[in-house]
């Protein structure tokens, strides 16, 4: 079992790693317009969801072992199934 402590070497590689993912985000900023119109608003949630992570563990300092509070757990996935259902609402509409 973890102790939930992150070591200065694992620290460092999830930095890097947050650092490449932020380049990967700002350049497919844009890669929503190459999907079908209906879907769009999917395809931005879903980016949006992954920027949000990427900040988290950054608020975090990289403290990516310890367990992530239950009040910002929950509220991470009301944003994510809400969004997700919502997306899929407005498809189902536009297609129709």
């Amino acid at each position: 079992m973890s102790s939930g402590v992150t070591t200065r070497p694992l620290r460092l590689l999830a930095r890097r790693q947050a650092e490449r993912v932020d380049r990967l985000l700002t350049e497919s900023e844009d890669w929503w317009r190459s999907v079908h119109p209906s879907s769009r608003w999917f395809a931005q949630r879903y980016h949006a969801l992954a920027r949000d992570s990427l900040n988290s563990i950054r608020r975090r300092d990289y403290q990516i072992l310890l367990p992530v509070p239950r009040t910002q757990a929950a509220w991470i996935r009301t944003r994510a199934l809400g969004g997700t259902g919502l997306a899929y609402a407005r498809t189902r509409v536009r297609r129709s």
